[in-house]
């Protein structure tokens, strides 16, 4: 439960009668509440179950949530996830349909932790059950991470950059989630692993030359962003960060992931969250304001 409160921080998760997982949200999105099926919460819960978090960089929290799992059903999610694809022919996405004052996203949006993780878990369930149609899903969600904004998937026009949130507006300056882009390149190279398909691997190799000249961005001498719009992060998405580095390091032997994420990890202790928001408003920055 720890990660997912961090993705979603302000909600509550219990499970219907049929075992799906029902994300309750507060008052956070549009200033409404908000209840219903989220694709990123589902497929963590699906990946615990199969055993396959580490594919999409969530080993880390194997041991949280289990208390849902004896009352979850993962045929449920596997069958949820399916239905609930908006088939774009060579790919598919999910549409989250309500608004949220973060970053000002319109219905529908979407988010490249929603295919990436649901495509890794649909994947791997669909090759555990012999049902193609769940591996055809899986793959259709992972190659909506390759496709740009402006065709309708989550990679940033122009760059190797996966987008944790973007919806159909049209000349935004969409934020870059660190978080999110990296666990999406994570995702897309196991997906090389366990698949064989080279396009991912491609894919990988072109965002990890890029990354290494955003990481900087997101560098605040003390603490780490958490966006490229200069909100820092908590120090649970600190730590987040340091993880991926270290997990795309044991997968790509680069050295700068090591390096970047030697220095990251000085940070940790005696990490000062607020000392950082305060930085950004003496700086006449307003952390979390949405920008167009």
């Amino acid at each position: 439960m720890t990660l997912l409160r961090a993705v979603f921080p302000a909600f509550t998760l219990s499970v219907d009668a049929n075992g799906l997982p029902i994300v309750k949200y507060g008052r956070r999105f549009a200033g409404k509440a908000f209840s219903g099926y989220n694709p990123v919460t589902m497929s963590i819960i699906g990946l615990k179950i199969e055993r396959a978090a580490s594919l999409a960089g969530l080993a880390e929290f194997d041991e949280t949530g289990n208390e849902l799992i004896p009352r979850v059903s993962v045929d449920a999610i596997a069958r949820w996830l399916v239905d609930n694809s908006v088939d774009n022919g060579k790919f598919m996405v999910y549409h989250y349909d309500f608004p949220s004052s973060n970053y000002r996203l319109k219905a529908p949006w979407r988010s490249s932790l929603a295919e990436a993780f649901a495509g890794t878990f649909l994947a791997v369930y669909g090759m555990a059950t012999g049902e193609d149609r769940y591996l055809e899903h899986g793959i259709k969600h992972l190659n909506s991470i390759l496709v740009p904004v402006s065709e309708g998937g989550v990679k940033l026009d122009g760059s190797n950059t996966f987008l944790e949130c973007v919806d159909n507006e049209k000349n935004r300056n969409w934020p870059v989630i660190l978080n999110g882009h990296l666990y999406s390149m994570v995702s897309l190279f196991n997906a090389w692993k366990t698949l064989g398909m080279p396009e991912f691997r491609l894919a990988f190799d072109q965002a990890l030359s890029e990354l290494r000249d955003m990481l900087p961005t997101y560098d605040g001498g003390f603490f780490t962003y958490y966006d490229d719009y200069r909100n820092p992060a908590t120090l649970f998405y600190h730590r987040v960060h340091v993880h991926l580095l270290d997990y795309l390091y044991s997968l790509s032997n680069a050295a700068y992931l090591r390096t970047t994420a030697e220095r990251w990890r000085s940070y940790t202790e005696g990490y000062n969250f607020a000392l950082s928001l305060a930085r950004e408003v003496l700086c006449f920055r307003i952390p979390y304001f949405p920008r167009k």
